[in-house]
């Protein structure tokens, strides 16, 4: 079986994770569109590609999608906040639409499964760990995203086999 792990946002990823070995198959940035209203430039999630994404890796087999339930960040101004609320519910939609079951997990629990620090370098780290293989896709600061969404897999992996769902 294999789980599809999600870290959402405009710098998020999507890995997907056989669940009988853990090893990790594909990691894929989210699909992004910059777009630029009035002098602001903002990320949305392109809907499109999100779906392009999500059908090949259901096409593996990929029974169960796990994702980062996300809230409210302190320190993050409305607008910000509100994209990034928005892009949230894009994913979620999709997820819907396709059809595949998914569990939401708040940060602190997957990151206390795996192990995972909460910071974003540690996040790298330990997916390197993990995932020899896949460390250079975890080597620079900006490929936190596809750490957590592999992390996040992994987790699913676990809760899986321990009968989560």
């Amino acid at each position: 079986m294999f789980i599809i792990g999600i870290d959402p946002g405009a710098s998020g990823a999507l890995a997907l994770l056989d669940t009988v070995d853990d090893a990790l198959l594909d990691v894929h940035d989210m699909p992004i569109l910059k777009l630029k209203i009035g002098a602001t430039e903002s990320s949305q999630v392109a809907v499109g590609k999100l779906e392009t994404v999500l059908r090949k890796f259901l096409s593996h087999g990929a029974l169960h999608v796990y994702c980062e339930q996300v809230g409210p960040t302190p320190g993050k101004g409305a607008v910000q906040m509100f994209r990034f609320g928005e892009n949230f519910g894009v994913l979620k939609g999709v997820i819907h639409m396709l059809g595949c079951p998914a569990t939401f997990i708040p940060p602190a629990e997957w990151k206390r499964i795996t192990r995972t620090p909460r910071d974003k370098d540690g996040a790298r780290i330990r997916a390197s760990q993990v995932f020899p293989l896949w460390a250079p896709a975890f080597s620079k600061g900006v490929h936190d995203g596809r750490a957590e969404a592999a992390m996040i897999a992994l987790y699913g992996a676990r809760h899986y086999r321990s009968g989560g769902f």
